[in-house]
This record gives C-alpha cells, structure tokens and sequence, in this order.
C-alpha cells in the first residue's frame, strides 16, 4: 500500500512496544497529530497500519489475546479495557494504539524506532543511531531499530556510516554491526575508520573496534584483510606500544596475530593444530592457515573458496574441536553456538564420534590425529562439494532432532 496522504502521514518500519516484530506503516504527521501531542504531553505516537500488516499483527497476538476479524474490524478482549474494536480509517489504517494491553506489549510506541520502509542509505543510518532519545524514553527502545540494522543494511552503507557517525553510542554500535555483518568482506574498507576508533577516550568505543578488527580479520582472511589496508598490521603495532594495559589489548593482539600468522596465546595449540591438518594445503588446495586468538578461545581457520576447516579451541571450557562450514563467497559465517546452518562438527559430518578433548591435555597431539582421520573421510566436502556439505548438515540435524 502506497502512502494514501503524504502530507498527513510519514511511511515507516514501526516496532510496538515490548514486542521485537516491526510492521510497515505509517505515523501521522500533519499539525493535528502535533497539537494533540503537545496539549496532552504525550511522547507516544500511535502507528498505523496497513491491511496486510494488521493482519499479521492481529495473527501474532491470537497466541496470547483473544483476537477476531469481523469483516474488516479487528476484534480483541482486553484485560484492561474489556471489547476493543479497531476500524479502518478513511484512508483505510488500522490505529493499533487502541490495542493497548499488558498482555500484548502493545502500548503507544516511542518516537525514535521508526524506520524509513526500503533500503537504509548511510545518512539515514547515522541519524537513526545519533539520535539521542527523548526525554523518559527507556534505551530497551532502541533494540527494534538495532535489530533492523543487523537485518537490513548493507555493508556499504555501514562502512559509509561509520565515518559519518559523531556519537561514541553510534560509532560503537556501527563496530558491532561491522563485525557481525554476513558479508565481512565488504566491511573492510571501514578498517581505516576502525583502527582511527582505536584512540578513543571511551573505553566501550576502543574494546568495540578492537573486536571488529579482529572479526573482520579472522573471518575475511589475511590477504583480504591487508588488500583492503595494508598498513593495518602497522597501525595495531603502533597502538599495542601506545596501550599497554587495557581490555581491547587483547582483540589488538589478535588480529596482529592473524595478520601475521601466528598466536600470541598457545602456541602449542597452534603447532599440533598445523601438524595434523596442514595435508589441507597439500592435498587439497586450501590457503595457508590463518590465526584467530581472543585469549578465551584460538581458532586455526584453513579455507578454500567454498569450505573452511577451523580448529577451534575454548580455553574457558577447556576443549578443543574441529568444524566444517560453508563460506559466504570466501568469508566465514559468524558462529553462535550449538547451530548447523553453515556449521557441522568434522566428526559428525564424517559419521565417527570423537570424545570431547581437553584442550591441555598431554594427549592433544593424539587428539589431532584422530580429527584428522575424521577429516580425511570428508573427501568430498573438502574438494568444495557443497552440496555433500549440505547432506552432512541435514544429517546432524536429523541426529539431534531425533
């Protein structure tokens, strides 16, 4: 549905409150909707919403409400307010607002997570995340618009962004959207920015770049990493020597590390990882390890142009694992735990059932040389046939769901 009035309302991505579905829709605009604000000293704007987006709201609450259609009225028991009854209007749009209940999460929403409906341009995106909130508005309101962030904006909108943010709030938040983006390689010309982020007064801001280096780094690869900004492995050096006791020094120490191939932390680790799996390089083709050490976890990371190998071990857990998984165009998916969407554990994929290994156990070169066998049946999976991949990870899900 186009936008009926564009002198009454203003399209937008709108979140309700306590909820973390966002609609398309449209918040009023015109002098009437500012008086009212201004005579009844509300900070609130009610949404509306289109036929096809009530309709998915109206679904979303039978789960928890008692919520009917009768014709093309929305009915709803509330608790507070008993029948509700919401109509279209004129311009055929639903005021949610009057759904306001506990039960629902539905309450008038904030003035600040509205997002423009379609692409989000760089300078959308900074006024979004320099904005301060108004007055008595809870921060928890900005997660919708975070969520949209992490969902719809491109990389190159964010690396553009970045440079434009004036915010330590923005700039930090721009670092973790960076390092968590699904296409890593196209945020590394936003390098430059980060590593000028590295000498800021603000703590959260400095650690928050440390870690995008370090992601961007481990996940894109060294050559990409250094094709994108060669002087990187300088620039970290020279920042190690200017802080030397503070919690990003460790992201800074591991991305170095990855750009220079080795780890300042377990190295032994390390030495038995590449004794067992470097027949990776020779056999079949993938590049040179990289390393990736945050000082609670060290990953050696083999990849070709559609697979990646990557040693993991967890220094917190005290175990260490093998794991398989589909690149994105050259780049490493972000791993979030216990997931088989990109990810399969070697072992399984091989259909063999490797104990747990503690990863400072006397045993860990045997350890290694069992994953490697493990790995060896994966034949095909390292040749790059994805869609073996595929079959293995349908396979370990089938294994866990039943």
């Amino acid at each position: 549905m186009d936008n009926p009035d564009a002198r009454r309302y203003r399209e937008a991505e709108v979140a309700l409150w306590l909820r973390p579905e966002t609609y398309r829709g449209f918040v009023r605009v015109d002098g009437l909707a500012r008086v009212v604000n201004r005579v009844r000293h509300w900070d609130r704007i009610e949404p509306f919403l289109p036929r096809e987006d009530a309709e998915r709201l109206a679904r979303e609450l039978a789960s928890s409400l008692s919520v009917r259609w009768d014709g093309d009225a929305i009915v709803a028991e509330l608790d507070a307010v008993g029948r509700v009854r919401v109509e279209p209007n004129e311009d055929g749009l639903y005021g949610v607002g009057a759904l306001h209940d506990f039960r629902s999460g539905i309450q008038w929403t904030e003035p600040f997570p509205y997002l423009p409906h379609g692409e989000l341009d760089p300078a959308t995106i900074v006024e979004l995340l320099d904005t301060p909130l108004p007055s008595g508005v809870h921060p928890r309101n900005r997660q919708p618009v975070w969520d949209e962030l992490h969902r719809r904006a491109p990389a190159a909108a964010l690396v553009d962004a970045s440079s434009r943010a004036e915010t330590v709030y923005a700039r930090e938040r721009l670092c973790i959207l960076l390092a968590h983006h699904s296409r890593p390689r196209e945020c590394l010309p936003a390098l430059g920015t980060l590593v000028s982020f590295l000498n800021a007064d603000d703590d959260s801001l400095r650690s928050s770049a440390a870690t995008a280096i370090r992601q961007l780094v481990a996940r894109s690869g060294q050559r990409a990493a250094l094709a994108a900004f060669p002087a990187l492995a300088s620039a970290l050096r020279h920042d190690l020597d200017e802080h030397r006791h503070d919690d990003a020094r460790v992201d800074v120490e591991a991305a170095l590390g990855a750009l220079e191939g080795r780890a300042p932390f377990e190295d032994v680790f390390v030495r038995q990882a590449r004794r067992a799996l470097d027949f990776l390089v020779d056999e079949y083709g993938f590049a040179e390890p990289t390393i990736d050490d945050g000082g609670w976890g060290t990953d050696v990371v083999y990849r070709t142009d559609e697979i990646g190998v990557v040693a993991r071990a967890e220094w917190r857990d005290r175990y260490v694992e093998v794991l398989l998984t589909r690149l994105q165009d050259g780049d490493l998916p972000m791993y979030l735990g216990n997931e088989t969407t990109r990810w399969v554990p070697a072992d399984l994929a091989a259909g063999v059932d490797i104990p747990t290994s503690d990863a400072d156990s006397d045993r860990l070169p045997e350890s290694f040389d069992v994953w490697a066998e493990a790995l060896r049946r994966c034949e095909k999976i390292l040749g790059g046939d994805v869609d073996a991949f595929e079959r293995a990870v349908e396979g370990v899900r089938a294994k866990r769901l039943g």
